[in-house]
């Protein structure tokens, strides 16, 4: 989620993410409970989750 609202940590996070070397990867409950939180929130698409 703290990828989907821009704030303030926003850019050092996603820095941090691809400077990790090997890819991340989430199972499909964390897209599950994306969709979820995108839905409180007027601003974001399910089509960010994807």
């Amino acid at each position: 989620m703290k990828l989907m609202v821009e704030e303030a940590e926003s850019d050092a996070l996603a820095r941090a993410i691809d400077d990790e070397g090997p890819d991340t990867v989430a199972s499909l409950l964390v897209e599950t409970e994306l969709r979820r939180a995108v839905q409180r929130d007027p601003g974001l698409s399910q089509i960010g989750v994807t």
